[in-house]
């Protein structure tokens, strides 16, 4: 029973359709929004929940096609890979052990007669790396490199350890997404942040409050983004605070979680409306950083006046003349529909009459996004990559060489055999049989 549940799982068409099914629950992920969806970077901030999304069909949600990686038959699809992968390596090692101890065949035609008694010849294989591995009555087997034997082996628990450290990963996921904004602390609530948890991913404590300190980009002369980190300061339930400096490449433990930066970022505006139809009003726009300095960002504040809405852009610097943070230009036009009613042009502190609006910049400050990652698998994963990448190595740059020693009534002979690439190892063949002949040796 157990041998043919081993041969169902291992065999090409089970493996196939498993790995079938799994491209297949990945696709969909890619193709049908996945819930939850993190913070939008277009919108302003009083609302920064996600997008508002139809309602999935029945389908999508009898199959769960709207959080692939957290249903029971992705998990199942997922688990029965990987038990299959883990016992075709464990084949794979089976093999490569056979494969070290296989006892020695016969030399037969491509034997060649050796010019010295077998300790000599043995001690020259030795001399040119070859390792004595096996015997039989009257042979010998001697391998060179013989660690290529275990790339298939190595390959094999790559690939497992990946798969296998993947379905942790998808298993226990816990990710959340924070917006944060310079100024006072803000709580981690759903309305700034967005929760990806797996099957097993459990509760963990976050931090009750997260307060941006700072962001600091730095840019290339062409104006790409050369460098970003910010600072930030998290505070938990009982009001102990960790002040991290964060980058795109510089992540930070906090606790049991990992806090990555993620490249989105930008100027927060506060505004005051001031002598509307409907009173005095403050808002907070939110907007994405230019991608260049001759380029500005775009977004919609939507009033309380409707249908009056302000469109707004911004540029990196005033003059234009580079990326650098400090004096973003800010150019709101009133709108009713489509027919525009007044513009106005902001620096910091200004103010300017916007229709029937007084505006006034009171302040420029940032946003941006961070990652809070305590999922598991992550190093399990990079460490299945490794063992790829020795696999690799050792089937390509290892291939072993055999000789096999056997003795003769009037001494002995050495065949020689190479595992892979014949053609490019025949020279070193040619040298080796002919050292053990006696030819050009003093």
């Amino acid at each position: 029973m157990l041998k043919r549940a081993k041969r169902f799982l291992t065999s090409r068409s089970t493996v196939l359709g498993l790995l079938l099914v799994l491209t297949a629950g990945m696709l969909a992920a890619a193709i049908i929004p996945q819930a939850p969806i993190a913070p939008s970077a277009s919108r302003d901030a009083p609302m920064m929940g996600p997008e508002a999304a139809a309602p999935p069909s029945a389908l999508v949600e009898l199959l769960g096609l709207g959080h692939v990686f957290s249903t029971w038959w992705f998990a199942a699809i997922a688990v029965a890979f990987v038990v299959s992968l883990v016992l075709s390596t464990f084949d794979q090692f089976k093999v490569a052990l056979a494969r070290m101890r296989a006892a020695p065949a016969g030399g037969g035609a491509g034997a060649v007669p050796c010019g010295f008694p077998r300790a000599q010849v043995e001690a020259i294989l030795a001399q040119a790396g070859y390792r004595r591995l096996a015997d039989a009555p009257g042979r010998t087997r001697h391998v060179k490199y013989w660690l290529g034997y275990w790339g298939a082996f190595l390959l094999h628990a790559g690939m497992s350890t990946i798969a296998l450290f993947a379905v942790v990963y998808v298993l226990t996921e816990h990710r959340v997404t924070v917006m944060a904004l310079t100024g006072l602390g803000q709580p981690i609530e759903e309305r700034n942040s967005a929760m990806e948890r797996g099957l097993l991913g459990g509760a963990r404590a976050l931090p009750a409050t997260v307060t941006l300190l700072s962001v600091e980009p730095l840019f290339w002369e062409g104006d790409e983004l050369q460098a970003l980190s910010s600072q930030v300061m998290f505070t938990d339930a009982a009001g102990e605070t960790t002040f991290l400096r964060v980058g795109l490449n510089d992540y930070q433990d906090l606790g049991g979680l990992v806090v990555y930066q993620v490249n989105s970022f930008g100027n927060t505006f506060d505004l005051e409306f001031r002598g509307g139809p409907n009173g005095d009003f403050d808002r907070l726009l939110r907007l994405p950083y230019p991608r260049r300095r001759d380029q500005a960002s775009y977004g919609t504040l939507e009033l309380e006046d409707r249908p009056l809405k302000v469109n707004a852009k911004y540029y990196a610097m005033a003059d234009r003349a580079g990326m650098k943070p400090g004096n973003p230009q800010l150019v709101l036009r009133l709108q009713d529909g489509d027919t525009v009613l007044a513009e106005a042009t902001l620096l910091g502190g200004e103010s300017a009459r916007l229709g029937p609006y007084q505006v006034r910049l009171a302040s420029v400050g940032w946003w941006t996004i961070f990652l809070l990652e305590g999922s598991l698998g992550t190093a399990g994963i990079f460490t299945g990559f490794a063992l790829l990448l020795c696999g690799g190595a050792v089937t390509f740059a290892s291939s072993p060489r055999e000789a096999i020693v056997e003795d003769t009534p009037t001494g002995c002979t050495v065949a020689w055999r190479p595992g892979r690439f014949l053609e490019f190892h025949r020279e070193e063949g040619e040298r080796l049989l002919a050292r053990c002949r006696g030819e050009g040796t003093t």
